[in-house]
């Protein structure tokens, strides 16, 4: 993923902008995209601010603490993920994604149950 432009860079684009420069002018002095000049603009505005904006994806698993977790579990084993996950006000994917962090595994019976198969009275297996 490419990396925001600088906010030294946005204050001189607005600066240049400022002086009466053109946004064709600009795009060709900076060698960056009207778009983000536009955006620039929009976000100064707004808020009065040229910060670039976080990137990346919200870890939603992380806010989940492991021993609050932990400890729910251990109260209520027979919980479904997303019971869980509504306890915790998340998805039951996140819950799903935190236990594995947490090395949490569990399994629906204690042992493999074995099952043999019986033939039919009074069918004649050739």
């Amino acid at each position: 993923m490419p990396t925001a432009y600088s906010e030294d860079l946005r204050e001189k684009v607005i600066k240049f902008l400022d002086d009466g420069g053109t946004q064709s002018a600009a795009v060709q002095h900076f060698s960056i995209g009207r778009s983000s000049i536009v955006r620039w603009q929009k976000q100064r505005r707004e808020t009065g601010k040229l910060k670039a904006h976080p990137q990346g994806r919200k870890r939603g698993a992380s806010r989940v603490d492991g021993k609050a977790l932990r400890r729910y579990i251990e109260k209520n084993p027979d919980q479904k993920l997303t019971e869980i996950g509504r306890h915790f006000g998340v998805s039951g994917v996140m819950i799903w994604k935190r236990l594995k962090q947490l090395k949490y595994t569990f399994k629906k019976r204690p042992s493999a149950t074995r099952n043999a198969m019986k033939p039919n009275a009074g069918s004649s297996v050739a």
